[in-house]
């Protein structure tokens, strides 16, 4: 019988005998390699005097291209959002495939296909600090007409790569305050957070905190007092997932001040006269517009004095005094 040898040739030739010449055709047959005979003596043709008796059909095979691709190394700063390859800024090309055959050499990629990224892996938005790897499944496309269809000629080879979140940056700030002088301790344990990261962030997270125990002011004549961030009580939230304070970083605490102002007191100084006679005139005489604080009264008065012809502004000063006897005259801003 006659075999087909997937010879490149299109057509073969056999002489079983002598005075006659054997010729092989091949014909295409969805991939086998079928092939159809016939016996000629150079002229004519006489298979009519033979008869195959067998047909050993070869095969036909074309090889897939071999394309390799390097997952990207994906690294985000956290917020609030889960993330994967293949997003805004970490597409694929068909450049980032290198086409080999299956023993590694180098061919030509037909780039009339189109690359494309058919699955892949998510990192969670709380996975700050941690390499997740980079699983990612591709596809090769053409279109047919107006229809994109799939390209089977092509096994990929896919090498991982990670996926990272960092850590978001801020600046926190605590709260500045005042109050009018009421005997009772000013605190506040407000905070801001500011910095590039925290403007993709606002909308969707809160940040609480509390102030040391010296963050704390209630009498005028201590000044300023700074409100200082205690780091230990930071806590940072977002809307759905609970606490996520881990997923910062705090570059800079700034702090805030308290201040006790002085309550207003306005206060109407009696007038007199005499004709001079070489003693002092003074006048004690006043009214208040406005009401000291609980517990406080006027213990005293320093009042101005003239001997002199003359005339002289009557500015009183009042001595007031708290519940405990404590001078508590400097709270109180004296208006005329």
């Amino acid at each position: 019988g006659a075999t087909a040898d997937n010879l490149s040739k299109d057509w073969h030739t056999l002489q079983p005998l002598e005075d006659t010449i054997c010729e092989v055709r091949y014909v295409d047959n969805s991939g086998d390699n079928t092939t159809e005979y016939y016996v000629s003596d150079g002229v004519n043709d006489i298979s009519h005097n033979y008869e195959i008796t067998s047909y050993n059909h070869g095969t036909l095979t074309i090889t897939p291209v071999y394309l390799s691709i390097t997952a990207h190394n994906c690294v985000w700063t956290y917020d609030g959002q889960n993330h994967h390859d293949g997003e805004a800024g970490y597409g694929y090309s068909n450049t980032d495939a290198t086409a080999t055959d299956e023993n590694g050499y180098l061919v030509d990629f037909p780039y009339t296909d189109s690359l494309k990224l058919t699955s892949w892996n998510e990192i969670e938005a709380t996975k700050v600090e941690e390499y997740i790897t980079n699983t990612v499944d591709f596809a090769l496309y053409h279109m047919d007409g107006d229809k994109e269809v799939p390209a089977n000629n092509y096994k990929f080879v896919v090498t991982p790569g990670t996926l990272y979140i960092a850590k978001a940056h801020i600046d926190l700030t605590a709260a500045s305050d005042s109050k009018v002088y009421d005997g009772t301790p000013l605190t506040n344990n407000g905070v801001t957070a500011s910095g590039y990261d925290w403007d993709n962030l606002v909308q969707t997270h809160t940040v609480t905190a509390e102030m040391t125990a010296e963050s704390t002011v209630t009498f005028v004549d201590e000044g300023i007092v700074y409100n200082v961030i205690n780091p230990d009580t930071i806590k940072i939230t977002h809307a759905t997932l609970g606490d996520v304070t881990d997923c910062f970083v705090i570059d800079y605490y700034n702090d805030g001040e308290l201040t006790i102002t002085k309550a207003s007191i306005t206060i109407t100084a009696g007038s007199t006269e005499k004709m001079y006679d070489g003693t002092v005139l003074i006048s004690e005489e006043y009214e208040l517009l406005g009401e000291l604080l609980p517990g406080h009264e006027v213990q005293g008065v320093k009042p101005v004095s003239i001997d002199l012809v003359g005339e002289k502004e009557n500015r009183l000063a009042l001595i007031i005094v708290d519940g405990k006897g404590r001078d508590a005259s400097k709270t109180y801003e004296f208006f005329y």
